[in-house]
């Protein structure tokens, strides 16, 4: 295809499946869309099989230098192996490096969506040439990756940034921070609103739409899910120092809701006392393409550029 280096990106994400062709620069030079369905563990090697062979059909011979596999799921990183995933029914602590390593020579690397989209961010995106920052992914779910000193941060088990565990207090029990601000909570939300009421667009969009032309109703739905998030924001930001907190995701990509976080952050701060000097800003990268770009990006971040801080086997096709 090239002579200049390139990266295979796989994303799993809960309904579609993309792989993806991603040159040095970070640069998409081509990808396929597939589906993802849910299922037993040997019906998704089945599927992810078809569809890199069916890529290889459409795009000829590629000679990568390496593949990175962004999952929607628990990944542990150090093993290479993913824990837990609802995609998958029947197994947990589970390997899927093995089916790529039938395609292709060359390192393999794994981890969740969201710390791949966080390591594409810091090679080409909005936190590249920054030493810390906070990838917040505002899609389906809430999650986020944590680069510090230059690394990818994620914890004994590679489960640091679970901010969708993050818990609220709601009467006398608790809730997630999840519930109150992601793609799945505003629809739920948005359907509780208008119930069976079709709407001219997608349900999450009309909610924003109504929030932004001053309908009481979706203020107090958004607004919520915003003054959460910015108490979550900044008791990181008290713990982390991280300075930049770059937002991801079809929901984070609403330009107002970003800015209104930035503002109840600050206003949060200043009633506590407290300075909070970070930028926001929202992905370089973009909402339809980061998780393809971030998994190709894992390669160069974690093998290449050494900035997982661990040392461990590569998975290649010689060892399959």
């Amino acid at each position: 295809m090239t002579d200049k280096k390139v990266y295979l990106g796989i994303d799993v994400g809960g309904t579609k499946i993309k792989i993806g062709i991603v040159d040095d620069g970070g640069h998409l030079r081509a990808v396929e869309k597939y589906q993802t369905r849910w299922g037993t563990y040997a019906a998704f090697q089945t599927d992810l099989a078809a569809y890199l062979r069916d890529f290889l059909n459409k795009h000829g011979e590629i000679h990568p230098e390496g593949v990175g596999i962004g999952f929607r799921a628990e990944v542990n990183y150090k093993e290479q192996r993913v824990t837990f995933s609802r995609i998958v029914n029947d197994a947990v602590d589970f390997d899927i490096c093995c089916v790529a390593a039938k395609f292709f020579n060359g390192p393999i690397r794994l981890d969740n969506d969201v710390n791949a989209m966080a390591s594409g961010e810091h090679l080409y995106g909005a936190g590249r040439g920054r030493d810390s920052f906070v990838y917040v992914n505002i899609g389906t779910g809430l999650g986020c990756g944590i680069v510090s000193g230059g690394r990818m941060i994620r914890g004994q088990k590679g489960n640091a940034g679970e901010i969708s565990r993050y818990f609220l207090r709601e009467g006398r029990g608790y809730a997630s921070l999840e519930s109150r601000i992601s793609g799945e909570s505003f629809l739920r939300e948005a359907q509780k609103l208008w119930g069976g009421k079709k709407t001219k667009e997608q349900p999450v969009q009309a909610l924003f739409k109504a929030w932004e032309g001053g309908d009481l109703e979706a203020a107090v739905i958004v607004e919520t899910g915003v003054r959460e998030l910015a108490l979550g924001i900044v008791n990181m930001e008290a713990i982390l120092d991280s300075g930049m907190y770059v937002f991801g995701g079809k929901v984070a990509s609403n330009r107002r809701l970003v800015r209104r976080i930035q503002e109840e952050v600050l206003a949060i701060a200043k009633k506590v006392g407290i300075s909070v000097n970070a930028e926001f800003c929202i992905s370089q990268l973009g909402a339809e393409d980061s998780g393809v770009i971030g998994a190709a990006a894992l390669i160069k971040y974690e093998v290449e550029e050494g900035r997982n801080g661990q040392q461990r086997n590569q998975t290649t096709k010689s060892e399959s």
